[in-house]
């Protein structure tokens, strides 16, 4: 998918690069990682008390 992306710019005569391409996925790498520690269930603050369920409300 980038790597079309990639020849599509080159193909449009824009100067872009493999250094350039590797630099766009570690950024993406970057930003994934940083979403998948937003989103992990986090511990609760004092033992006992998690999130609640619907079940247990």
């Amino acid at each position: 998918m980038l790597i079309d992306f990639f020849y599509t710019l080159r193909a449009a005569k824009l100067p872009v690069s493999v250094k350039e391409f590797l630099t766009l996925l570690e950024a993406l790498k970057r930003t994934q990682r940083l979403q998948d520690r937003r989103f992990l269930p986090s511990e609760p603050r004092h033992p006992g008390q998690g999130r609640k369920t619907l079940r247990q409300v």
